[in-house]
Parts: C-alpha cells; structure tokens; sequence
C-alpha cells in the first residue's frame, strides 16, 4: 500500500455490520493494560465497555496489573505478575504472557483496549483491537527514536498480523491505520465512543478553587506538550484587558506521567499568571459542576483519537470552541467553534466569540453541542464490537 495515497472514507461495507446479536453470552477477556491508574482517556474508555458489555449479559474477565485491580472489584479479575506494571514488563508480558491465557477453553475472544500501545505476540482465539490515535505518527518528537521503533514496527506489525478486527474510536483514526499502519480498510471498524458519566454529580469544584460560575474557562485534559496548552496560554493573554478580569483559566488534568516543564516555566512568567489555575486529577463527582459553571471550553489538541472531554462538555450545556483537525475537527462540526491548533489567534478570536456572545453564539453552540452530545452511547459501542466479532466469525466459517 503506498502510504502517500489518499484514503478514502470508510465504506458502508466496513462499518455497518449485519449479523444480529449475540445469540448466547460471550466469554470475554477484556485487557486494561495500561490502564494508567484510571487517570486517561483510556482508562475511561476500559471501564465504560467493561460496564457496557456486562450489562449486555456477557462474561466479562478482566486483565488487569495488581496496583490497579481494585477499580475492577465488581468483576472478575486475572492479574499480571508484578513485573508487568512497568513499560517494559507490560510489553513483554503481552508478547509471551498474555498469549498463554488465550485458549478457546475459556474465552470466545479478547478485547484489547488500547492497541495502540500493547497487543499480544499470538492468540489461539480471536483478538480485536480498539486503536484510540496514532498520534506519534504525526509528531515524530513525541517519543525517543527506541519507542518509535517499537510502535510503528514491532507493533503495527502485531496488530496486522494478530488482531481478528481492528476498531477506530473516530474516522481520523481509522484514516491513520490505514495510511500509517498499513491496515486494510476492510478490517477496520469506525465505532465511536459513548458518553461516560459520573455516577455523583457533587457540588464542591468551585469553592474548592475559588472559582465563580461563569467566570472561568476551562480545558479538561492530562498535562503534556501535545495538548497545547502552552498556545492556549498565549491566546488567552490576548484577550482583551476587560475579559481578562472576568474570567480565569482552568487547567483540570492529571500532571502524572507526562507533564510539561516549559508550561509551568511559561505560566510563572505570564504577566495573567494570577488567573490560571492548575487543579489537578479531580473527582468525577465534581466533573458536572467544572463543566456547568464554566464560561467555555476550549480543546485546543494537536491531535486526538476522540476527545471525551468535548462531548462531556456539550453534555452539560456547556458552549465548545476546539482544534479542526483530527476528531476535534470531525465531532467538533457544527456544534463548536473551529481553530487552528497552531493559530493563536484564531484561538483568542473562538474564545472571545463566545465570551461576548456574538450573535446570540453561546446559545446556538449551546443546543448544537446537546445534539451532538446525544448521539454517543456506550450501549451501542459495545453492540457494535460485538458484531465485530460475529461479522469475523461468520466470514470465518464459525472460526473467526
């Protein structure tokens, strides 16, 4: 395949999946390697199809690293030796451990949350693979040049030669495994995610903070370069002077991990430092009340797979300006104001749209994002992987 060519949309043949459901309860190995302390999109994304599919009626195991086995305490868990909680024990662990609990005997297929980083060596059963963004691809300084190997050789090579299906949570995603992993379009599925929603909605966020309602403006998001928060910070000192004192900006996101020293550097020497406020990790108890009380979120990613803190967002009524690339740009459409990620202007001018309400904006972005937000279930994501596995298996002969 040349990597150059332009990829088409995914065909109505590779997305919609004819066979029924399930005409039994499945034997399902969910793997939540690496589920990052429950602190990531993809953590969110493990426990909400492990829900998702339980409530289907299927038998749901998981796997899971010891440290992190008590978010699964409602399931049954198999655990990794200690070793494989680090980055490295967990890739070796896939590549001869993991194999070895792949027999027919015990499960009807493996479902591996987060392909993108980890895949098994081989598999005596069916394996698919949920890819959430090949990020790295177009970021060659993500990671060091030993990383890069890994996951645009050995591992693209895993999941091309292993899974049974590949899924794509967003169709720039699916567009980057074909043209960056070489993956065949007809085994690849676009299945966006659904909606996760805290089982609390608590108040507290604001008095925690110091916040007031509708005077702040908030991003969601893990700390790390790639997210651009060192341009949002420039756009947001360019706002002007009145709107400057109206509304403070709201970094909500784990700093574990990943982080960013040049962002800290640049807020403790932003003449608006007063104004930016770093909450950390916070409870999903508080989410609601972040989301409802800001002024506007902004998603200014270079690159994202999905964006769960945007459809959050619309969710909660709150008006959304983000990045036009990627999925940003793809679910963003018509329900959000659109920028550049490297246009720090266009930034400031999304932002100040929405501030001042031109036009009666906070409104129309307002029902456009609810819209939006409604089409995403976690039900129907959890069906469609289902009919993944049951399209492979009846092109397979019973053995998919």
């Amino acid at each position: 395949m040349n990597p150059d060519k332009p990829i088409a949309q995914f065909t109505e043949a590779a997305s919609v999946l004819p066979p029924p459901k399930a005409s039994r309860p499945l034997r399902i190995l969910v793997d939540t390697l690496p589920f990052d302390h429950g602190q990531s999109g993809i953590s969110e994304y493990d426990r909400a199809v492990i829900k998702a599919l339980k409530k289907a009626g299927h038998d749901i195991t998981v796997l899971s690293i010891p440290q992190d086995a008590h978010f699964f305490s409602d399931n049954k868990v198999v655990t990794t030796p200690s070793w494989a909680q680090s980055a490295a024990g967990s890739i070796l662990y896939h590549l001869f451990g993991l194999p070895r609990l792949l027999i027919p005997s015990d499960y009807d297929f493996c479902l591996v949350g987060a392909a993108n980083r980890r895949f098994p060596l081989s598999s005596s059963i069916p394996v698919i693979g949920v890819i959430h963004d090949l990020g790295h691809c177009h970021n060659k300084k993500q990671y060091g040049p030993f990383h890069n190997i890994y996951l645009n050789q050995v591992l693209a090579r895993l999941v091309r030669r292993t899974a049974t299906r590949v899924v794509a949570v967003s169709q720039a995603t699916f567009d980057d495994i074909v043209k960056f992993w070489h993956i065949p379009p007809e085994r690849i599925s676009m299945n966006p995610n659904g909606l996760s929603l805290p089982k609390i909605d608590e108040s507290g966020f604001l008095e925690r903070y110091g916040l007031e309602a509708g005077h702040y403006i908030l991003f969601v998001s893990r700390i790390a370069a790639n997210k651009n928060h060192r341009r949002l910070v420039k756009a947001y000192e360019k706002l002007p002077q009145e709107l400057l004192k109206q509304h403070k900006l709201v970094f909500v996101g784990s700093n574990e991990g990943w982080g960013d020293p040049e962002l800290e550097k640049q807020v403790n020497e932003s003449p608006c430092m007063d104004n930016i406020i770093f909450t950390g990790y916070i409870p999903d108890a508080f989410k609601a009340e972040a989301y409802r009380c800001a002024s506007l979120h902004v998603f200014p990613s270079q690159l994202e797979g999905f964006g769960f803190p945007l459809i959050e967002a619309m969710h909660y009524g709150c008006p959304c300006c983000c990045s036009n690339n990627s999925s940003l740009g793809e679910f963003g459409k018509g329900a959000a104001l659109l920028f550049s990620p490297t246009d720090v202007d266009g930034m400031r001018d999304a932002m100040q749209t929405i501030l001042e309400n031109r036009d009666g904006i906070r409104e129309k972005l307002i029902q456009a994002g609810l819209r939006k937000a409604s089409e995403f279930s976690w039900e129907h994501h959890a069906e469609k992987i289902i009919q993944v596995y049951e399209s492979a298996k009846a092109k397979s002969g019973g053995n998919a």
